[in-house]
């Protein structure tokens, strides 16, 4: 494993000034109170509507203001609640732009084991370094990476797990910037069960891009000792 830093582009710079912008969060809390006032505006319309029939019931500005309220209270208790996480995040971001480098670091995989995905947290991977400690990477960059298909329907090989490749990423925040430099794709690739949310309640779950010092061969799961498949 080896890192070296480079300066961030323009258009990365560009990136990451939006993301530590205040008004992106301005902009979701918005977004998530008129999308609650719109539901809940056409759902209570028509629930007044089958109720009282078309002509009766309350005027449609009374349900307009109900629905506001609904959102306003709605938007206030989310922002309660992710608020300080996503200014933190900013934050981070804000500092990436500060310090101005990204880090490259190249890696040397001698096996890989892909944990199945549950919902779309995105593709994920235990990786054995050549140092002999584990890699562990999770993303939906990485689905760009996984078996596809071409436009014309043809299959596409997967590209990822590979016995070598770069990552760059962020200084501060670890934003993921690209993935390059892939070498061979790895002979085969083991499987385990998807992470539970109980295994992601319990911080069970290592951070993408974490470098763990652990035994590899613990991380199998049970099928995977005697059934080893090609690479998705």
């Amino acid at each position: 494993m080896v890192s070296e830093t480079r300066p961030l582009s323009d258009d990365e710079r560009r990136l990451l000034a939006r993301l530590a912008s205040p008004w992106r969060q301005r902009g979701e809390d918005a977004l998530s109170m008129f999308s609650v006032f719109m539901f809940m505006f056409f759902v209570g319309f028509a629930l007044v509507r089958l109720v009282f029939g078309p002509c009766d019931g309350p005027d449609p500005a009374w349900i307009a203001t109900a629905a506001a309220a609904l959102a306003l209270g709605t938007g206030l208790c989310m922002h309660r609640k992710n608020g300080p996480l996503i200014a933190a995040e900013c934050d981070l971001y804000a500092r990436d732009v500060e310090q101005g480098v990204a880090v490259r670091t190249t890696y040397s995989v001698t096996d890989a084991i892909r944990v199945e995905e549950f919902e779309d947290e995105g593709s994920a991977y235990y990786l054995r370094l050549d140092d002999g400690r584990v890699l562990f990477l999770q993303g939906q960059y990485l689905y760009e990476y996984d078996a596809d298909e071409d436009d014309d329907g043809r299959p596409v090989a997967a590209r990822f797990p590979c016995a070598r490749f770069t990552i760059e990423r962020t200084a501060v925040s670890g934003l993921v910037l690209g993935l390059s430099d892939l070498g061979a794709p790895l002979a085969r690739c083991g499987t385990r069960a998807p992470f539970t949310d109980e295994d992601y309640l319990a911080n069970a779950v290592p951070p993408d891009g974490a470098v763990l010092t652990i035994n590899f061969e613990t991380l199998r799961g049970t099928d995977d000792a005697v059934s080893r498949r090609q690479p998705h």
